[in-house]
């Protein structure tokens, strides 16, 4: 029997069947009604990604080790901002972080954390690669900010033309503009060109101001990986 990835309701009907979901006012709703809502409500306008006819978007049905994760992480609500909130979490988050550098073949000297998503990640490795420019420059980005650039309006990031929206956040947020995204043209399987990259990057005044290059792991809309091979560096 052929089931439907979801109800196949229309925004506005599903709008009204979620209405009383908020109707809680000041005193709230109890917790079996909350649940019974849900399942009435709610449930059927999920999308139900572990259907064999579901193949589209990334998700998936949670594998066993997502869930037991999932189990842990509601159980115990840690926090792993720092030492003193969760001495077990804290710890085993770097030490995470040091054995995934070290899968990935990067230096001792590596470091790496664990972002709730893609989008926050990309915001800061554009943070982090604009922060060891402004070290290059002699001053502390946190401090000055983009002003402390000579001449803030001729830095760029390179990337792929089939890039993430998100990169274009993270110039946005940064205060750079989307101007300062240096395009970079795919090839027939949409992977960045990277020759095209290095005859770009070989004008030195180019150079001097390209502080990022931004390679692709996967596409969303293709799932093309760009090309290594030529190791023009990335962040």
């Amino acid at each position: 029997m052929n089931r439907r990835i979801y109800s196949g309701a229309k925004p506005d009907a599903i709008a009204r069947d979620l209405k009383p979901l908020l109707d809680f006012g000041e005193e709230g709703l109890p917790l079996e009604v909350l649940k019974r809502l849900i399942d009435e409500r709610l449930v059927p306008h999920l999308a139900d990604y572990g259907l064999p006819s579901f193949h589209s978007f990334f998700n998936s049905a949670p594998e066993a080790g997502a869930e037991l994760g999932a189990a842990i992480a509601l159980r115990h609500n840690q926090g792993v901002t720092n030492w003193q909130v969760s001495p077990g979490g804290a710890v085993l988050e770097e030490l995470c972080g040091q054995a995934l550098c070290r899968l990935f073949g990067f230096p001792e000297t590596a470091e790496a954390t664990f972002l709730y998503s893609g989008t926050y990640a990309n915001q800061q490795a554009l943070y982090m690669a604009l922060h060891r420019k402004a070290e290059d420059c002699g001053f502390d980005l946190g401090a000055k900010g983009i002003r402390g650039f000579r001449k803030p309006e001729s830095l760029a990031v390179a990337v792929s033309d089939q890039a993430h929206f998100s990169v274009r956040h993270a110039v946005r947020m940064l205060g750079l503009g989307e101007e300062s995204l240096l395009r970079i043209p795919v090839d027939g399987r949409q992977r960045m060109n990277v020759e095209i990259l290095e005859e770009i990057l070989s004008k030195r005044r180019v150079r001097e101001n390209v502080f990022a290059v931004v390679a692709t792991t996967g596409t969303t809309s293709t799932g093309a990986v760009d090309s290594a091979g030529s190791d023009p560096g990335a962040s």
